[in-house]
């Protein structure tokens, strides 16, 4: 039992470093996923946010573009020149081209009601629906459309033509401006959200109308329907299909080995067009990577620290505590010389090594006073008194002091008794010649002398057993007392460690908290400058004032949601070290009755030794008492028998005064 406790002993500084090394660790790791993944979601949530109100202002950028194109055309509807059949054609055409080179045109139309063109009976495009849009008195753009005059895809524009030209009356016609497809590539190709981000515009199907590549344009592309026969346009052709239903969202796919994000949304007032806005994830997230890594980086180092810190202090504890529990088995084993070593550590467990070194020394010094005490005692001197100061005697072991000197006077006075009693029977024999009745009664008193003073030998040996009984039993209890004590204290002290590094992580996170706070604030500043941008660029910066306000909003509620987080985060830490203080108090106490513990089971175990040995003594004493006894009895019968034996008897009157007398007392 006693290897195994010292087995558990030595297993402390182990346990110390485990403990610490697992907390620390899985506090590093848990803050450090945490962070990663609160930095990797808010740039994810940003990004997407960003892209999506980017989609949105380019959507209404290339509707305006549309729409002032398609109103433009409404107003050439309503020139009168044109409802006029009196007005000669060639200055009709001479106002189409004005409009035409002002605007940039391929090409401008006026068509009658039956779709021949004025300027070129050989056109016809009464089945276009563009012209069947117009000729009912609606105004409508159309899907891109290959030119033959001038070899390009072309947007047509058409608009009904007015009688007199007034609007909602009668149609008699419908006039058409051709928009090259590389207008709205050019107006793409200025929305820019990352070093290798683009813009493209598809229609209804998921044809590319605009793209920067205008091959993809020109082969009509749809990757909805290439991802039919190429797996590889899966993912792409998913996050299409969501985009041609008209909604305003957000996606990723892989493209030709690359991942992508995704943003579009609808292009009002057109047939189905949608614009998307696609770029690497790369473009977006290479900060947030370096970040992560930087943050595991810190970790890794953190934890090396950590793990030296926690050997360091594990060794510090551990030592001194292995030097105690080898001295006290030591002790258990009955070496009461051994010397303790000194432990410079100006803490508890200095005060550990030197109660461990007091408490051998107070055993030591109170054992040898013992052992010369009974040896004393065995050589027949009883006036033998302690070499150390009562005040040695501490505690519980003062009993051991009282019970010696007890014995010892209680022996003492027997001596006197039966010195007293020699000096009666020698007097007696010489007084035997005097009368053998004397003599007899003489021997009756010594002889009911010998018997009180067996009968107090007797009790005092139930006495001693019954001490002997008591004190093991009370060492028993004390025992398992101090097992249980033990344990409470290593649960506080366990309780300790986690308290502090709860301290120190909350710290921590207050700190991250902060830096978010001061990444708000420069957000909204740059918020506030881009809308004072936004504002002096006027109508074409409206778009871009939109992102502006997204963004300030979104700083506000980063701010507004860290303070909110500090806030909580400064009353745990409050509460955290309150209850440090209150557990760091307990664990003091505890350890303070451990250490008061262990000195009363070994005071116990000595006060039951010594216990031990004295019921030895008196037993001893009980056999010489009644050696007294039947000396004295055989003097009673003697002088009952004859006066004759006078002589014999005050021969042995002397005898035994010669033995009383080799005492000391």
């Amino acid at each position: 039992m006693n290897n195994n406790k010292l087995q558990k002993a030595t297993t402390i500084k182990r346990k110390i470093r485990s403990m610490i090394m697992v907390t620390v660790s899985a506090s590093l790791i848990f803050v450090g996923f945490l962070t990663c993944f609160l930095n990797f979601s808010s740039t994810i949530y940003i990004l997407k946010n960003n892209l999506k109100t980017t989609a949105t202002v380019a959507a209404g950028q290339v509707e305006y573009r549309l729409k002032s194109t398609l109103n433009i055309v409404e107003t050439l509807g309503t020139v009168k020149e044109f409802s006029v059949d009196t007005i000669p054609i060639t200055e009709k055409l001479e106002i189409l081209e004005q409009y035409k080179k002002s605007y940039n045109w391929s090409q401008v139309y006026l068509f009658n009601k039956d779709g021949v063109s004025l300027a070129n009976s050989e056109l016809n495009v009464y089945d276009r629906q563009y012209f069947i849009t117009a000729l009912a008195g609606k105004s409508n753009i159309s899907d891109p459309i290959y030119s033959r005059d001038s070899g390009e895809y072309v947007c047509a524009v058409a608009a009904p033509i007015w009688k007199d030209g007034i609007r909602n009356s009668e149609v008699i016609g419908a006039v058409m401006a051709c928009m090259d497809v590389s207008s709205l590539n050019t107006l793409v190709s200025s929305i820019n959200v990352s070093k290798n981000g683009y813009a493209y515009i598809t229609d209804s199907k998921g044809t590319m109308i605009a793209h920067p590549n205008y091959e993809l344009i020109k082969n009509l592309t749809n990757y909805i329907e290439e991802a039919k026969k190429d797996p590889q346009y899966a993912s792409l052709a998913a996050v299409l299909k969501e985009m041609i239903s008209g909604k305003n969202g957000f996606g990723s796919y892989k493209y030709q080995g690359q991942n992508k994000y995704l943003a579009y949304a609808p292009i009002e007032e057109t047939n189905g067009w949608s614009i998307a806005i696609s770029a690497p994830v790369n473009d977006f997230l290479s900060g947030t990577v370096q970040s992560i890594a930087m943050t595991i980086a810190v970790i890794v180092l953190t934890l090396i620290i950590s793990f030296l810190s926690a050997a360091k202090l594990a060794n510090a504890i551990g030592k001194p505590i292995h030097i105690c529990t080898t001295r006290l088995q030591k002790l258990a084993e009955g070496d009461f010389h051994s010397i303790v070593a000194d432990i410079k550590t100006n803490d508890e467990t200095m005060l550990l090594t030197q109660s461990a070194k007091t408490l051998t020394s107070s055993l030591q010094s109170i054992i040898e006073d013992v052992k010369y005490l009974l040896g004393e005692m065995a050589r027949g001197n009883f006036s033998a008194r302690p070499q150390i100061p009562e005040s040695a005697y501490v505690g519980d072991m003062h009993e051991i002091y009282k019970s010696i000197s007890y014995m010892s006077n209680n022996i003492t006075d027997t001596l006197h008794q039966i010195d007293i009693a020699s000096s009666q029977v020698t007097s007696g024999a010489e007084q035997l010649a005097a009368g053998a009745t004397g003599l007899a009664q003489g021997a009756t008193e010594q002889a009911s002398s010998i018997e009180e003073l067996a009968a107090s030998f007797d009790e005092i040996s139930s006495r001693t057993k019954l001490n002997t009984s008591n004190a093991t039993a009370s060492e028993k209890y004390m025992s398992e007392l101090g097992e249980k004590i033990k344990f409470s204290n290593d649960q506080m002290n366990s309780l300790i460690s986690a308290m502090n590094e709860i301290n120190t992580t909350s710290a921590e996170i207050g700190k991250i908290i902060k830096v978010i706070e001061e990444i708000a604030f420069q957000t909204n500043i740059l918020a506030l400058n881009a809308a004072v941008e936004a504002a002096r660029a006027g109508s074409v910066g409206k778009g871009f004032a939109v992102v502006a306000d997204e963004v300030r909003s979104l700083a506000a509620k980063s701010s507004q949601a860290a303070s909110s987080t500090t806030a909580l985060i400064e009353r745990s830490i409050l509460a955290v070290e309150e209850g440090s203080r209150m557990v760091d108090e307990t664990g003091l106490s505890l350890k303070e009755v451990v250490e008061k513990t262990e000195i009363a089971v070994r005071s116990m175990r000595e006060i039951i030794s010594a216990t031990e040995q004295e019921n030895d003594a008196i037993n001893q004493m009980l056999i010489g008492v009644d050696q007294i006894s039947k000396v004295v009895q055989s003097n009673s019968a003697a002088a009952e028998e004859s006066a004759s034996t006078a002589e014999e008897l005050s021969a042995q009157a002397v005898s035994l005064k010669s033995l009383v007398g080799s005492f000391k007392f």
